[in-house]
């Protein structure tokens, strides 16, 4: 029976990274990366790339903690991936072209200060889940 160990293949990958054999940045992607992968083609970004550099996302310790994307035209549903997202404190995704109703799960995000949906096309009040947004400081809100 062979057992090979793990520590050849470990060796290897940080002799590539001293070596800089890979793009910097390519191990170390945000955690939220693949929350947002829904959101790199909007962007024209790669979705295998890391979140934290693309344009109106913020991150603090590889976490995504803003989101400024007002006026970018994106289509569609918000995720319900994005509850995962429980570090943000600004949310804006105001004049996009967002439909349907707010996700139950974003009750996660309870360090939200700011919140603008206005200018898009969702339906329905606040989830009462979000009654745990009790730093929130602005909330524009979509119109029902």
């Amino acid at each position: 029976m062979n057992h090979s160990s793990p520590l050849p293949f470990f060796f290897m990958m940080m002799l590539g990274l001293v070596l800089g054999l890979f793009p910097q940045g390519a191990l170390l992607l945000s955690p939220d990366s693949a929350a947002l992968s829904s959101l790199a083609e909007q962007l024209g970004v790669d979705p295998a790339g890391d979140a934290c550099s693309w344009d109106g996302i913020t991150c603090e310790a590889s976490r995504v903690v803003g989101m400024s994307l007002s006026g970018y035209g994106i289509p569609g549903t918000l995720p319900e991936a994005w509850a995962q997202l429980f570090k943000v404190t600004y949310f804006d995704l105001s004049n996009n072209q967002l439909t349907g109703s707010l996700p139950d799960s974003w009750q996660t995000w309870t360090d939200v200060t700011y919140f603008d949906l206005s200018n898009n096309t969702l339906t329905g009040p606040l989830p009462d889940s979000w009654q745990t947004w009790t730093n929130v400081n602005m909330l524009h809100q979509p119109r029902t």
